[in-house]
């Protein structure tokens, strides 16, 4: 169904079901339009739970069914944390659950409503911290002071070389005593951290530091959520600190699960492998902030995103007929949470297998987009380098909601799992490129611009050779030039005077504005 049938459809007055015409998107210019429509959300994809929480959200504050949906899927992926793996799915690796999704909407459109989507996790760590604070803290703090006050003791008797009643320490006693001290050292060492403060499932607006501050306070594995995220994307993308650098190399090894190390004069060294989910919800000009880094763009940040916007093509009436999301699917909903907060804290991660044909399924949405890469999409191949990592991380929180809502621990991915996830990415991804048209056709723009005064300095012809050493254009941008612009540039080989291979040459057919 096109945006305009669904727009035509949508009814004038009401709440409704607020299914709206699929993901908003900015205008686009002409010879902008080649990225495939998402349409609607596809709600039929996601698990009983999930669609009943998601529906019924987007019903009762008269919102895109697309803003909740996808907050059920980054929730999920934050429950298991690092305890769910997918085997199987690639060659050579196994891959986490976590997601990183970021949605846009409009002032007063309802991204409160949507976060209330993530609220089983949110109380679940309000639960944690207050089992915190009643039942662990007292006792660790009393077996710190114990520790403390035996590590002075023992710290005295091998200084003096005498242990109790002054007695001479032997040989052996002393190294009893020094192992002793050892343990209680490093038990005190990791008492610090968990004093310093409360456990957490999710996290807010953090700097770099703070975050792994948290991660290794949190068994490394936290929800980076923010229903308004301006302070959180700014945070990341430099604009609060000094030198404007950007602040996200924890962000992709979050996403990717790799060892990460910082070391600090005042704080010490934090080594941890990171496993992060990230909610942001925020106003479309904060996504046009990250879409429009270059440093995000270049370092893989916007390529971990799953990114869409949403809002009222016109804004609905209230009909006054009063909502309520349903008691059942809230706790439905609550109960799958719960069910990833079990997998979360297992001592060993659970690995669901990949069968071959759900493997299948996911090489061949791979391929689809090495295709998109190698063909119109050349320009910006690297950010459609993750689909089929994330498809798969989206087919291990289907597979978890899928368990969890008949009372079961996921085993698999199968291939309906399969299937339904590459449905939700391919929504995902593409609402993701029609987000990304604008700034990547004032890219390509630019990058014509400069390749055209290259060539007009020296007669409209230069080898692409010239052009990269000369000129600082790769051979690579050249050729993706010729194929996004045919009406302007031409590449082609010339044989020249001498016995040599032939040079391969750019040529400038119009300059802009020409025919």
């Amino acid at each position: 169904m096109s945006s305009e049938t669904a727009s035509a459809d949508a009814p004038a007055e009401g709440l409704g079901l607020g299914r709206g015409p699929g993901p908003f998107v900015p205008p686009v210019r002409a010879g902008e339009s080649d990225v495939p429509e998402p349409g609607p959300f596809p709600v039929e994809h996601l698990s009983p739970a999930q669609r009943g929480i998601a529906e019924a959200t987007a019903e009762v504050h008269g919102i895109d069914p697309a803003l909740p949906a996808m907050a059920t899927l980054a929730t999920l992926a934050a429950s298991a944390g690092k305890g769910l793996l997918v085997t199987g799915a690639v060659s050579g690796r196994e891959t986490h659950c976590n997601l990183f999704v970021i949605a846009a909407a409009p002032k007063s459109y309802g991204k409160g409503a949507a976060a209330g989507v993530v609220g089983p996790l949110t109380e679940a760590s309000k639960r944690r911290a207050e089992e915190y604070r009643t039942d662990t803290r007292p006792g660790l703090r009393q077996e710190r002071a114990v520790s403390e006050r035996r590590a002075k003791i023992l710290v005295e008797w091998l200084a003096r070389g005498r242990g109790e009643n002054n007695r001479p320490l032997t040989d052996d006693e002393r190294a009893d005593l020094g192992r002793e001290l050892a343990e209680l050292e490093r038990r005190l060492a990791a008492i610090a951290p968990l004093l310093e403060s409360e456990p957490t499932l999710w996290v807010g607006s953090y700097t770099g530091a703070a975050l792994a501050t948290a991660l290794a306070r949190n068994g490394e594995a936290l929800l980076s959520f923010s229903p308004e995220a301006g302070d959180a994307i700014r945070i990341a993308l430099g604009r609060f600190s000094k030198d404007s650098k950007a602040d996200f190399d924890l962000f992709l090894s979050g996403y990717t699960v790799e060892d990460w190390n910082e070391g600090r004069v005042t704080r010490g060294s934090i080594n941890i492998r990171p496993c992060l989910s990230v909610l942001w919800l925020c106003q479309p000009s904060l996504l046009r902030e990250m879409l429009s880094n270059e440093e995000a763009i270049q370092r893989g940040m916007t390529a971990r995103f799953l990114m869409f916007a949403v809002g009222h093509e016109t804004i609905p009436h209230d009909d006054g007929v009063p909502r309520f999301i349903p008691g059942e699917a809230v706790g439905r909903w609550a109960r799958v949470i719960e069910t990833g907060l079990q997998v979360r804290d297992l001592a060993d991660p659970l690995r669901l297998e990949c069968g071959p044909d759900a493997r299948e399924i996911f090489r061949r949405w791979h391929n689809e987009s090495v295709d998109l890469r190698n063909g119109r999409f050349s320009d910006i191949e690297g950010e459609l380098g993750r689909w089929r990592e994330n498809a798969v991380r989206i087919a291990a929180c289907l597979a978890l909601a899928d368990a969890a809502d008949e009372g079961l621990w996921p085993r698999a991915v199968s291939v309906d799992c399969a299937a339904r996830a590459v449905g939700l990415c391919r929504w995902a991804v593409f609402s993701t490129l029609r987000l990304m048209q604008a700034g990547r056709m004032d890219r390509l723009n630019a990058m014509a611009e400069k390749l055209s005064k290259a060539l007009g300095d020296c007669g409209g012809i230069r080898t692409l050779r010239d052009l990269d050493h000369h000129n600082g254009i790769p051979t690579a941008e050249t050729r993706m030039l010729a194929n996004a612009f045919p009406n302007r540039f031409s590449v082609t080989r010339q044989k020249g005077a001498g016995a040599g291979r032939p040079a391969e040459i750019c040529i400038l057919v119009a300059a802009p504005g020409e025919s």
